[in-house]
Order: structure tokens, then C-alpha cells, then sequence
């Protein structure tokens, strides 16, 4: 059994902005690790131009 989620103040949900490499059936049993999936999610236009959230 996963352990669960880890509280958090804020969540973002990126999968509507994102490419969604499962959608490939090449690359539906890699994982983020795999450089196929992160240059496919980097193809996005505009992703490598998104900055995360500052932290305080």
C-alpha cells in the first residue's frame, strides 16, 4: 500500500497544461524518470518557460 499523500498548503494541478505522455502507448509504462517522457512534457510550448511557485 502507497504511503499517503504529505500535507500541503498548496497543490497545482498541471495535467491540463502539460503534454500527458500516457496518452503515447510507447510511453505509457515509462516513468518521469525515463528522458523520453521528460522531453515529451518539456515539448510543451511554454514549459520550460513555467516557473514554480516562490516558497516562503
Amino acid at each position: 500500500m502507497p504511503a499517503p499523500a504529505p500535507d500541503a498548503d498548496i497543490t497545482l494541478d498541471a495535467r491540463r497544461h502539460l503534454r500527458n505522455p500516457h496518452r503515447d502507448p510507447a510511453m505509457r509504462y515509462l516513468t518521469g524518470l525515463d528522458a523520453r517522457v521528460r522531453d515529451h512534457v518539456l515539448a510543451t510550448p511554454g514549459a520550460r518557460n513555467r516557473r514554480p511557485p516562490p516558497t516562503y
